[in-house]
């Protein structure tokens, strides 16, 4: 369980650090500059394109983890991680900031849901003989 939070809390570093790099992105494109950071927008196309495969492969793993712990959890919140991660490449392609920026929200908060899930301790209660949450 310990490997699975820290790998859980390092991809949502990295997804901070995409999010971070499409603002930037997004932002100098809106104001009309030929440069983010100093970078070409191809080379900082690339760079995120490096970015979510890492983060990729550690969803990945995140998976695995996930399924070792409690059966079928992968299912529950990362069941359209493929189509979500060829979305966000595809809107990079297209230099749709702004729709890359939205993907990569959701992807966000679907992991927070996996970091909440595991913390969640459910609350029981009896009535009648039978148990309710």
């Amino acid at each position: 369980m310990k490997v699975y939070e820290e790998r859980l809390e390092a991809t949502i570093e990295n997804y901070y650090t995409l999010l971070q790099l499409l603002y930037l992105t997004d932002y100098a494109r809106a104001n009309h500059q030929e440069h983010v950071i100093g970078v070409s927008y191809d080379s900082m196309i690339v760079c995120l394109l490096k970015e979510l495969d890492k983060i990729e492969s550690q969803v990945m793993e995140l998976r695995k983890d996930a399924d070792d712990i409690q059966t079928g959890m992968k299912d529950f919140y990362l069941y359209d991680y493929k189509s979500t991660f060829n979305s966000i490449k595809s809107y990079l392609m297209d230099r749709d900031f702004y729709n890359a920026i939205e993907a990569t929200k959701k992807c966000l908060e679907s992991i927070y849901s996996a970091k909440t899930f595991f913390h969640y301790k459910p609350k029981f209660y009896e009535e009648g003989g039978r148990s309710f949450l």
